[in-house]
Parts: structure tokens; sequence; C-alpha cells
């Protein structure tokens, strides 16, 4: 039988939680509408809770599915929670030849979330696209209230 339950951040709803068994295993699925960052979405049980997986900020969904000896911890379901990983406000501007090779544009801002580091560009629909040679790797996001191009770099700015 389908559960359906709200996911939360604190005693914020941020959407909504189903889970249905399917077979021995136990699918999830997220609906959700968070803010910008990378956030953790859970199942919450009664004696315990569990890792769905991460989710960027936005509207989106997230789809797992769980075999029996993962989810049997849980116990009855009573919700879904969202965590942040990390906030907006971990934003900080670039330093002076951070990103050798790159050229800024002034204003570019930066976070590291674990071995990955976000670059994050003013971006204009009535200018140029910042760093035109790698466009199709960004996502262009509202950040502080304007809209970036936010690239994701690993450490060797791959």
């Amino acid at each position: 039988m389908e559960n359906r339950t709200t996911l939360r951040w604190g005693a914020q709803e941020v959407g909504r939680l189903t889970a249905a068994p399917e077979g021995a295993d136990t699918c999830f699925r997220a609906e959700y509408r968070l803010t910008e960052g990378l956030w953790r979405l859970y199942a919450v049980g009664r004696q315990n809770r569990l890792l769905l997986g991460c989710a960027e900020g936005g509207q989106g969904i997230l789809q797992r599915r769980f075999s029996r000896q993962l989810t049997e911890g849980l116990g009855a379901l009573l919700g879904g929670a969202a965590e942040p990983v990390s906030t907006p406000e971990d934003w900080r501007p670039v330093w002076a030849g951070e990103f050798p090779g790159l050229a800024l544009p002034e204003g570019a801002l930066c976070r590291r979330v674990g071995r990955r580091r976000y670059l994050a560009l003013p971006f204009r629909e009535d200018g140029p696209f910042p760093l035109t040679g790698l466009f199709c790797l960004a996502s262009v996001r509202t950040l502080r209230g304007r809209e970036w191009a936010i690239f994701a770099l690993e450490d060797r700015e791959t």
C-alpha cells in the first residue's frame, strides 16, 4: 500500500514523499521545492531514518528503490526530511589566481562542497555568456537575488 507524507525542512513543508512497495523492495519518490544549494533527503521512520540521496535546490523529483534489508530498520514511515549540505552563504569572492587559465569577470564567486568547487559567474540574458567555451556545463540559477552561471569543477578544474 502506498504511503504519502510531507517532506519538511524543520517545520517548513518543502514537498511530498511517497513510499510504495514493489515486490520485496520499497520505492521512494520525493517531490521537492528547495532553496539554492545542495540538500540531503531522508525518509524518516519511527525507529531510524534512511538517506534517499542528494538534490540540488530548485524544484525537482528524486526517486530511489531500496531492498527490504535497507528499509526494515526504518519502522513505520513518519515523513521525509530535507537538510542543507551547505548554504548559499558559503559563497565567497574568488581570490586572484585561484582559477588559473580562466578569464573570470569581476564579481565571480566560489565555494567548496567536498572535493568539488563551484564557480558562480554573473549572468545576464542580454549579455555575453561567461566562459562561452564551457556553456554546456553551466546551470543558470538565482543566487543572492540575481542570475548566475554556475559551473561545478573537480579539484583539477575539470
